[in-house]
């Protein structure tokens, strides 16, 4: 797990350590959990990936895959790691998770209405670990009324629990596509906010970490959803 905290540490692509060529590569979307079940191995844990209560190991194989957030169910696992999160495996996840947000940040809109609302849904459907698979569905632009209740934002559990996170509006906040927003935005905000706060229980890579989140803070700064661009009955809480 060193070679990978350095590779990250210093902003280089872990894959290209020799050390770690020999890992599992999880490309194949049919595979993924097995996968990291063995990259899990890979970096020293005994028995399988547990997304739900991570062991170190666990968030280093997570890290080093480069799966999609939305391979996972719940976000609230992720978040508490690198909020209060301590350990090598956890440095390394803030790390990797850091990097990602902060790519990712450099491409959303200044201002997210519905003709951008596709795209950002996908971008953080694919970047923050436990996303709601509502934002992943709805970044492929499907009619809301072929959605089932599960992944209909209207009813959809997590949306309702990321817009009730303290960064969001509430969880009962506006309709269709504008609240699906509104609560990816919430969880992205809440992200970057335990970045910050995780970054002081550090002790491995605590500087890149700072540079990351200080430029995904600046970011962030400039971005809002608009109150405004989205169908009218939208736009009614």
């Amino acid at each position: 797990m060193q070679s990978l905290a350095d590779a990250l540490s210093h902003g280089d692509d872990p894959h290209d350590r020799a050390e770690l060529r020999g890992a599992p590569s999880c490309d194949d979307d049919a595979h993924r959990l097995l996968c990291l079940d063995l990259l899990t191995r890979f970096f020293g844990a005994s028995g399988e990936l547990t997304p739900h209560h991570p062991a170190q190991a666990d968030l280093a194989a997570i890290a080093f895959s480069q799966v999609p957030g939305s391979t996972f169910e719940d976000a609230g696992p992720f978040l508490g790691i690198v909020d209060n999160g301590s350990g090598l495996g956890a440095d390394i996840f803030r790390l990797a998770l850091a990097a990602r947000l902060r790519d990712e940040a450099r491409m959303f809109p200044k201002t997210i209405g519905a003709p951008d609302s596709a795209e950002y849904l996908d971008r953080v459907g694919r970047t923050v670990f436990g996303a709601c698979a509502t934002y992943s569905v709805l970044g492929r632009n499907p009619p809301l009324a072929t959605l089932t209740p599960e992944l209909h934002p209207d009813t959809s559990r997590c949306v309702a629990r990321d817009l009730g996170r303290p960064l969001g509006p509430g969880a009962t906040f506006s309709k269709g596509t504008h609240r699906a927003v509104s609560a990816a935005d919430a969880l992205v905000r809440t992200l970057a906010n335990a970045l910050r706060n995780g970054v002081l229980r550090m002790k491995t890579g605590d500087a890149k970490v700072r540079e990351l989140s200080a430029e995904i803070d600046a970011r962030l700064a400039n971005v809002a959803v608009s109150a405004t661009d989205w169908p009218i009955e939208e736009r009614t809480n």
